[in-house]
């Protein structure tokens, strides 16, 4: 297939396949999901697993797949978070979209025996975790066409290869982490098209973690502001790099997945999947991380958990928000130096985490030159403070920039400076007495 689509300057064959089947109603894209509603009945276009069976029993996940030819499947409320430990592979038809509670999401198991999933072309999971897959090529899901795979975590799955094995494969807001595969690759290995957009693929080997497989066509590859990073015994993230095309910002910790534009080669401080809120579990970054505040572009308000992104998204599928919350008060009297007119404004400042910054004070006092005339003294100064998790002194000499100050009443602003990203800036404002010292 050699036509393609646009999506906010980038070409993928990717998501032409998905705008192709969108304008055909096949329920493939992520725009075209509809809202769910947790009580709604067997109708719809909807067919409902009501059971945490493995088997093919009504309302098992097996007996949904089977009926569900032009319909998409849920979960009823009461299976949020379970796990299903199916009895075989389920094999999935041409159009099937499984999309689990987004609270609690839901796991599909093949319990250490079996590959989870056979998709035959156009698949799409969302919130699903996929575990416990045990297979050659493609343990956890063996894919043929498209897959496309939203807020859905694959890990400890293990095989001769890759825990994701198929034809065109797209993860939004997705991770693949934990898995064992030797071979070519033990996270995702793809024939035609890879797009990891939002995406996290991190601790699996011991083979790379990214893989294409042997194909006389040269594939497409599409790196959208996502991890790669801690894959391969020894480490190694990409097998090569071959056809790969960057979009936004992402980080790999070696050089095997490229570098310069659109990559950067640095560790990205994941803190492991971990149950981090949201359907699915998440590799978390540090405050340190490289990711923080890194991403370009991003195409989805939220991360894999739902979590929205800030005004400046990170890179990956998990959106930091745990950042320095920063306190400052400043002290009701200033003394003002008898000779210079400079004043020395003190406070405190006190951090959730402990972390070294920079304080900016201004002041400025109206003063009377005549009956009629007023003119503002202004001064500035700054300092370095080492906050920490309880309040800290502290003191600057702030210099006025031409009149002096003098006694009476001033408005004193202290304002953080120079803080990392992880840092939420802060300030407060307040009315001050000055003192002039004699």
């Amino acid at each position: 297939m050699n036509s393609f689509t646009s999506c906010g300057g980038r070409w993928s064959l990717a998501l032409a396949l998905v705008a192709l089947a969108a304008c055909a109603d096949e329920p493939v894209g992520v725009s075209t999901l509809p809202q769910l509603r947790p009580h709604a009945a067997v109708d719809d276009g909807w067919v409902v697993v009501t059971t945490a069976s493995g088997g093919t029993e009504v309302g098992s996940l097996r007996w949904a797949v089977n009926n569900s030819v032009g319909k998409w499947i849920k979960f009823d409320a009461s299976l949020a978070g379970a796990t299903i430990t199916v009895d075989t592979t389920v094999v999935l038809p041409f159009g099937t979209v499984i999309v689990g509670p987004q609270d609690k999401g839901i796991t599909i198991s093949g319990g250490g025996q079996r590959r989870v999933f056979h998709g035959t072309g156009h698949t799409n999971l969302r919130n699903v975790t996929v575990t416990g897959g045990s297979s050659a090529d493609g343990s956890a899901i063996r894919a043929v066409g498209l897959l496309i795979l939203e807020h859905v975590t694959v890990t400890g799955n293990q095989g001769s290869s890759a825990a994701i094995y198929g034809d065109d494969i797209t993860l939004h807001n997705s991770t693949v982490s934990g898995n064992t595969g030797s071979g070519i690759a033990s996270g995702v290995a793809y024939t035609q098209v890879l797009v990891l957009n939002s995406s996290t693929v991190a601790h699996n080997y011991p083979a790379p973690g990214v893989s294409r497989i042997s194909s006389p066509a040269t594939p497409i590859v599409w790196l959208i502001n996502s991890i790669i990073a801690n894959n391969g015994t020894p480490q190694k993230n990409c097998a090569d790099v071959v056809g790969f095309r960057t979009d936004g910002m992402s980080i790999s910790n070696d050089a095997s997945c490229g570098s310069g534009t659109g990559i950067l080669v640095a560790d990205p401080l994941l803190g492991g999947l971990a149950a981090n809120g949201g359907p699915t579990r998440t590799e978390s970054i540090g405050h340190r991380s490289p990711a923080v505040n890194a991403g370009v572009g991003c195409d989805f308000p939220y991360d894999q958990r739902y979590v929205a992104h800030d005004a400046q998204c990170d890179i990956g599928a998990f959106e930091f928000t745990d950042f320095t919350i920063v306190t400052t008060t400043i002290d009701p009297n200033v003394n003002v130096h008898p000779t210079t007119g400079a004043a020395i404004v003190t406070g405190t400042v006190k951090c959730t985490r402990a972390d070294a910054l920079g304080l900016s004070v201004q002041l400025n006092q109206m003063q009377k030159v005549s009956k009629d005339s007023m003119v503002v003294a202004r001064g500035d100064g700054t300092t370095s403070v080492n906050c920490s998790t309880s309040a800290q002194p502290w003191s600057v000499t702030v210099l006025p920039w031409g009149r002096p100050f003098q006694s009476g009443t001033a408005t004193a602003s202290a304002r953080t400076s120079d803080t990392p990203v992880w840092v939420t800036p802060a300030w407060v404002d307040k009315s001050v007495k000055l003192i002039r010292r004699k």
